[in-house]
């Protein structure tokens, strides 16, 4: 197993992937959106629950125009937006360099679905941060 490990690490160093501007710009792109995310939460959301009791710490969490909020939780299932931001730049990453010597437009196709998600993501979380406020 561990062998198996270590050729998957030696591909993912001699991959000519990690030479490519294009796929290197997007992904520090895509990292800084889910970490500027990470950040927003941290710093706009925060506050605004310290304020209210412990029991009571539930803030809407999703947003629907013919309902208006539908979903409550407690604050700390927010951070599973940049979780699965996260998840997603992880997957998709990988695949795009060890797939690019085969299909190069593939893994372009990969990294440019990790900046519109991590977008999407930004999005979402501003419109929560929002409602919350």
């Amino acid at each position: 197993m561990l062998v198996h490990f270590y050729h998957f690490l030696e591909k993912l160093k001699s991959s000519p992937a990690r030479k490519n501007r294009t796929l290197i710009i997007s992904t520090i792109i895509s990292l800084c959106l889910n970490l500027f995310i990470w950040l927003l939460i941290y710093f706009r959301l925060q506050p605004i629950v310290k304020l209210l009791p412990a029991d009571q710490a539930f803030i809407p969490l999703h947003y629907n125009t013919y309902l208006g909020v539908d979903s409550f939780g407690n604050w700390l299932n927010i951070f599973l937006l940049p979780g699965l931001g996260v998840l997603i730049l992880l997957i998709n990453t990988l695949l795009a360099i060890l797939i690019y010597n085969r299909k190069d437009i593939l893994s372009y196709f990969l990294v440019i679905t990790n900046l519109i998600s991590q977008f999407l993501l930004l999005i979402a979380t501003v419109f929560i941060i929002l409602i919350n406020i």
